[in-house]
């Protein structure tokens, strides 16, 4: 199977066949080690799609798990808390340990 079908698959299983025509998909990108610099608001999923799949060949791609409203678009480079639109997951990142932390209180082990 392909990245691209691989792609495919896990977005259609987030948003279904289709993004709502009041929603937006934000995905971001930016060079290794660097800032995110770029945004791109997408309403066609196989558009989010073909933009993360292409910038994804040189620079770290991101994308906004939940839904924005498309009416913030024009307002905001990735929105904020208050565009969201539909909760379709919740993402949590559980650091625990030390390697690659740059703490100097530690993590739980």
């Amino acid at each position: 199977m392909s990245n691209r079908e691989d792609a495919q698959r896990f977005m259609t299983a987030l948003y279904g066949e289709r993004i709502p025509d009041d929603s937006r998909l934000v995905i971001s990108w930016g060079e290794s080690g660097k800032a995110i610099t770029q945004h791109r608001w997408e309403s066609d999923l196989d558009a989010a799609i073909a933009v993360a799949m292409s910038k994804a060949e040189t620079h770290n791609v991101y994308f906004g798990i939940n839904l924005r409203d498309a009416r913030a678009e024009k307002e905001r480079n990735r929105g904020e808390t208050k565009d969201l639109r539909y909760i379709h997951a919740i993402f949590a990142d559980l650091d625990y340990g030390t390697e690659g932390h740059k703490t100097d209180i530690g993590l739980p082990k």
